[in-house]
């Protein structure tokens, strides 16, 4: 699966997340970026499912011959790894404009078995606000401070949770 976002590509695969993003600073140069984020110590047969279909149907008409087009292909809100960690679902979506990611803990998974690595990266940090600063080399990308909550008899109640760096990519 593949998301295509403004002058970025973002591609799902069982093993991480690969971005592309490209930046034009001129009409006759363009940057682009890629990097991965790997899922550490995840289950290697997690499988990608779409989910929420769209009214959007995508072709691909590149060249001259039709054998090597692509017509109807189906677009989705939502892409969902489930499992990834034991009880733990990764669903991802776009929220206005942007890419949203979204752990999902069924009852006694462990959060803390969610461990995120980015290779092409020139370093993480984390920002006052408690977000991640990922940077590119060009340019930096902000994942916002995790949010997280617990919908206990109907009753939605925040839950603490913060990114902890291990290492300059980790």
């Amino acid at each position: 699966f593949y998301l295509y976002f403004g002058d970025s590509r973002i591609y799902f695969t069982p093993q991480g997340v690969v971005y592309s993003i490209t930046q034009a600073s001129s009409p006759e140069s363009t940057t682009v970026a890629y990097f991965k984020l790997n899922f550490l110590g995840a289950n290697s047969l997690t499988s990608i499912e779409p989910y929420l279909l769209t009214e959007t149907i995508f072709n691909y008409f590149l060249g001259d011959d039709p054998s090597k087009w692509t017509t109807h292909i189906p677009s989705y809100y939502k892409l969902v790894y489930e499992e990834l960690y034991e009880g733990i679902d990764l669903i991802y979506s776009s929220k206005s404009g942007q890419l949203e990611s979204e752990f999902i803990l069924a009852s006694g998974a462990n959060p803390l078995r969610i461990a995120l690595s980015y290779q092409g990266i020139t370093g993480l940090s984390l920002d006052a606000e408690g977000n991640l600063l990922i940077n590119t080399g060009f340019a930096t990308l902000t994942e916002t401070k995790p949010y997280a909550y617990q919908d206990i008899q109907g009753i939605r109640t925040e839950v603490s949770a913060d990114f902890l760096l291990l290492s300059e990519n980790t």
